[in-house]
């Protein structure tokens, strides 16, 4: 399996130090294609989100978000998978968050 994915942005969402920081403005956009054959990795390991979930599936993911307030995010992601092998089997989802760390 693989994956390429494009990121830009101010927004600083890793792991360090324990957690996240946003300042209010922060935002960021990201875009992806996936392609997972089957059997390329065990199945509880693979992105539940992603289509059904486990593996023979390829698409696109995009998405993006915005800090409103200082720690506090607004974000959405769009899903698109489709089976590779088998009988056609086409799943998207849209998926809203909003964070906030205190």
């Amino acid at each position: 399996g693989w994956q390429l994915r494009v990121v830009a942005g101010s927004m600083e969402l890793g792991m360090t130090d324990g957690g996240w920081s946003a300042d209010r403005g922060d935002w960021g956009v990201h875009m992806a294609y996936r392609h997972l054959e089957s059997d390329a990795t065990v199945d509880g390991f693979a992105d539940s989100d992603f289509g059904p979930g486990g593996t023979n599936l390829k698409g696109w993911i995009a998405g993006g978000h915005y800090a409103v307030a200082k720690n506090s995010v607004f974000g959405i992601r769009y899903l698109s998978a489709d089976e590779i092998a088998g009988p056609p089997l086409s799943i998207d989802r849209v998926f809203v968050d909003f964070l906030t760390k205190f």
